[in-house]
Parts: C-alpha cells; structure tokens; sequence
C-alpha cells in the first residue's frame, strides 16, 4: 500500500470546500509513525486553521494504527482550509545509524477521510 511520509515538524494539506459544512466533520486516518526501537516514541497533533482537534502518539515498532479526530463545522469554511500535522519529535534515519538519510520523518499517512460526524 502506497503511503506519504511527513518530512521535519509539520505536513500541511490544502481542503478546498465549496462550501462550509453545516455539522461537525469526522477526519479518519491511517498512519504508521517512525517508531523504532531507538525512537519508540512519536507524538503529533492535528490542526485545522491553526485549530488543535486531536493529539495522538503512535504506537511503537512501526505499527499502522487508525487516528480519529471531531472537526467542529465553525472552523471550516467555503475555500481553502488547512489541515496539518505536527510532528512533536521527527527523526532521520541517519541520526539513528539506519541510512544516511538526513529528512526528519514522523508519519507515514496511508489514507485520510472526511465524513459527516455522527451524534
């Protein structure tokens, strides 16, 4: 499966809706984090126009895991929204001996999702 890595401390995506949502928003993901034994630990969060809507750390040994965030409908509107990522402590694989790769990475983002929020 196909996914992007998130390159130093933050991974911005453009949404351009035609319009604002009128309920809240439901973003689904699934990532897998730089997480190895010499860096099992990664935490991020996830913002929409400068808006924190959800924290998460990810899981250790490189495992896929699912994120889940509300998106409250006031802060998206009609045209260009922002939805990033910032990655709390991103690495190379240089500085861990892996590879002389020198991009501090953080995600790997399979896929992502938008869906009206269930209440």
């Amino acid at each position: 499966k196909d996914a992007a890595w998130t390159e130093y401390g933050e991974a911005t995506l453009w949404l351009n809706l035609e319009r604002p949502p009128e309920k809240d928003v439901t973003l689904h993901g699934q990532m897998l984090g730089f997480t190895l034994p010499a860096h099992p630990n990664l935490s991020f969060s996830v913002r929409v126009n400068g808006a924190e809507v959800g924290s998460f750390s990810a899981l250790p040994n490189a495992a896929g895991f699912p994120i889940q965030a509300t998106i409250p409908a006031h802060l998206l509107r009609g045209g260009y929204n922002t939805l990033t990522f910032h990655i709390d402590n991103p690495v190379s694989a240089a500085a861990l001996g892996l590879s002389p790769d020198m991009r501090l990475l953080g995600l790997a983002v399979y896929s992502l999702r938008l869906d009206e929020a269930s209440h």
